[in-house]
């Protein structure tokens, strides 16, 4: 699981100073070609990661575990690097859309139900049996 952590701590400081770059060099009509990799071929490799971890180690546990790894601490790292708050949400990412979706039927900020969903994430991991 550590390894887990320490990849999607890489991949989220990588991609977070590659949209810092984006925003400052690559014109706005250009930056959606930048996105389908960040938001599809990237998650697709952590995807195909964690299944084959959880496969080799067989343990069924890892793939919730990367999942939730993934929520919890990859957005947060992200926009860290970026220089945004924290817990900001974009509108861009499956993701982002989600929590904006959900903060929309729940009349609420889309930053503090961000922080809830990665709290939960959190938590879960930690009574995980992993």
């Amino acid at each position: 699981m550590w390894a887990l952590l320490c990849y999607v701590y890489i991949d989220a400081r990588a991609q977070g100073a590659l949209t810092l770059l984006s925003r400052e060099f690559i014109p706005p009509t250009a930056q959606q070609r930048l996105n389908q990799p960040l938001h599809r071929a990237y998650p697709a490799c952590y995807a195909l990661l964690v299944f084959t971890v959880a496969f080799l180690m067989r343990n069924p546990w890892l793939l919730l575990a990367g999942v939730l790894v993934r929520v919890a601490v990859f957005d947060p790292i992200l926009n860290w690097r970026k220089g945004d708050p924290a817990f900001a949400v974009g509108s861009s990412a499956s993701t982002d859309k989600a929590i904006r979706f959900i903060a929309k039927l729940l009349h609420a900020n889309p930053s503090v139900v961000s922080a809830v969903v990665r709290g939960m994430a959190f938590g879960l991991l930690y009574v995980l049996p992993v």
